[in-house]
């Protein structure tokens, strides 16, 4: 199985393709896998190798109302915080107050909670309060009944943002 998800992943992603690249591609994969019955995308049975991911690319997955399960080290280390500091936390830990009880962002994790996902460059506020703009997937993983588990999220910093993209 790992050669073949490697084989996968080695096709997607040739060596001389750049992180953007990559996740923008992954974005264009999550959209479309979002349209597939849930019964076909269940938790932990992705054919990405995760390990790869993880290396790569700052992940956190969230609880289908927001609350971060966990974080993995460039993630963390992107948003100045500590895994004890997140973990249990909502995700509006990375937004401005004004957002975070916005309309918008409720309508964000709803879309998430029925099984929707959002790609793009994304601003969040780190642990010292400056500006981090992440391009970014967000997509729901559905456990065995076909209901959303978890969100996870897979982003790359941005030196700066794309005008034209950016929420």
């Amino acid at each position: 199985m790992f050669n073949t998800a490697q084989a996968l992943f080695d096709s997607l992603f040739p060596l001389d393709s750049t992180p953007q690249t990559q996740l923008q591609l992954l974005g264009v994969l999550s959209s479309n896998a979002s349209r597939r019955p849930p019964a076909r995308r269940r938790a932990g049975g992705g054919a990405l190798p995760v390990k790869s991911i993880h290396q790569t690319r700052s992940v956190a997955e969230y609880t289908p109302g927001g609350r971060i399960l966990g974080a993995n080290a460039g993630f963390l280390e992107t948003m100045g915080y500590s895994r004890d500091e997140v973990l249990g936390e909502h995700h509006r830990l990375f937004v401005e107050e004004q957002h975070a009880w916005s309309e918008e962002y409720r309508v964000f994790w709803e879309t998430l909670r029925q099984g929707g996902s959002h790609t793009g460059q994304f601003r969040r506020i780190s642990r010292e309060g400056t500006d981090v703009w992440l391009q970014a997937t967000y997509y729901p993983v559905f456990g065995p009944e076909g209901a959303v588990e978890k969100v996870t999220e897979i982003a790359i910093d941005l030196p700066e943002p794309d005008d034209a993209e950016a929420e």
